[in-house]
């Protein structure tokens, strides 16, 4: 996971990963693997047209997560605050090769993206062929997306005894028993998915390229750059913009039921920032970006130059520590259960920047840690999940040392 010349890939700072690009799986079986599919990037990484600093920023965005999971370049997993629940990071840090995580909000699941496909609950593998994988970002009813080819599924994790005795047997394929006292479901998904350029709407259609995700709001990418919504949500997204847009690399949602505000933006192949909805003007205000994160009250724009732009309901409060941050080079907004909004960031020399915000509490949540060094700042303590099973723990300006139970 090094990035050349302290990341700076290109000549250019790398940019923002959108909030959630998407998983896949074959079509040929749930947990199978076609020879058309393998390809550890997402497909819109892949296109010839898409400019190098978007694909940078991806592959940068790949180390952080909606909530306070991080990866670090040894492989190792880190975390923010508190340390993981049930010894998911531990699990997540011993699967070979990591491209991602994909974190739950209520911190309770953890699916491991590797570079070669392969997708992961704890250190069991529940799927091949996989590109990439979003998570919905609220703690009612969780469950993920991911893609692969034409073919779109949902995912989530059950308590084993909980699951329908007649589903299960009607179709056993969909269904992994993991060993834990859970079992990881996956079921097609590519129906509830519509263009609503018009009334009728249009079916999803063509390569799927990548999802983004506010709350339970999905999206998706076709390699034409096509947008395609949940129809879960659908109504509230009826002829956008957003929906004739073409050649779109990378796509977010906010959706603020509490303000209420609803925005749709992204980057074309080419680096152009496009727009719709209540804060469009502001994203298109700050000019060429790399890419933008987005979530319920947050959206953040990076620069070329590395700077962060934000705006949103959480803006005020966040803003003025989020715009210091420098040399940026990806960033990914987000929530937790306990966490009511999010923003994790990492610079070109592989610090880590973390930053939260509750209404409850007069102070800002913040950290930065160098991982290399296991140097932290701002009273923030750090959990570090070795590969070969070991933890460490970190707080202010002291050395990794192993952690205690």
């Amino acid at each position: 996971m090094k990035f050349a010349g302290k990341r700076i890939l290109t000549g250019l700072l790398a940019a923002v990963m959108t909030a959630g690009l998407a998983a896949g799986c074959d079509s040929a079986g749930p947990f199978s693997s076609p020879e058309s599919v393998g390809s550890a990037l997402p497909a819109q990484q892949e296109n010839a047209e898409t400019a190098e600093y978007v694909k940078s920023a991806m592959e940068a965005g790949n180390q952080l997560s909606s909530s306070t999971y991080f990866l670090a370049d040894d492989g190792s997993v880190l975390t923010c605050q508190e340390k993981s629940w049930d010894g998911l990071a531990a699990d997540s840090a011993a699967v070979e090769d990591k491209k991602k995580l994909a974190v739950s909000a209520s911190g309770m699941t953890v699916f491991t993206l590797t570079k070669d496909g392969g997708l992961y609950y704890r250190q069991q593998k529940v799927a091949d062929g996989v590109q990439d994988i979003a998570y919905a970002t609220t703690n009612v009813n969780e469950s993920g997306m991911f893609i692969s080819g034409d073919k779109v599924f949902n995912i989530d994790c059950r308590d084993t005894g909980k699951i329908n005795a007649a589903l299960r047997e009607s179709n056993p394929e969909n269904y992994i028993d993991t060993g834990s006292g859970k079992t990881v479901v996956r079921t097609a998904w590519n129906v509830n998915f519509q263009n609503l350029s018009s009334e009728q709407g249009a079916p999803v259609s063509g390569t799927l390229s990548g999802v983004a995700v506010d709350k339970h709001d999905f999206f998706l990418l076709n390699q034409a750059g096509q947008a395609f919504v949940c129809s879960g949500g659908g109504t509230d997204y009826m002829g956008m913009d957003c929906f004739q847009w073409e050649k779109m690399a990378v796509i977010g949602v906010a959706n603020d039921m509490e303000e209420p505000a609803l925005t749709v933006a992204g980057i074309q192949y080419d680096g152009t920032v496009m727009a719709c909805g209540d804060y469009a003007d502001e994203i298109l205000s700050w000019g060429s970006l790399a890419c933008l994160s987005m979530s319920d009250g947050m959206i953040v724009g990076l620069t070329k130059d590395g700077d962060l732009r934000m705006t949103g309901r959480y803006a005020e409060f966040m803003a003025p520590e989020v715009e210091s941050w420098k040399n940026i080079a990806a960033v990914k907004v987000g929530s937790t259960a306990k966490i009511e909004a999010i923003v994790n960031a990492v610079d070109i020399d592989g610090k880590f920047y973390h930053l939260e915000y509750d209404r409850r509490w007069t102070e800002l949540v913040s950290g930065v840690l160098d991982p290399e060094a296991g140097q932290a700042e701002k009273g923030a303590v750090w959990y570090k999940y070795a590969p070969d099973g070991t933890a460490y723990r970190v707080r202010d300006t002291g050395k990794w040392e192993p952690a205690k139970d």
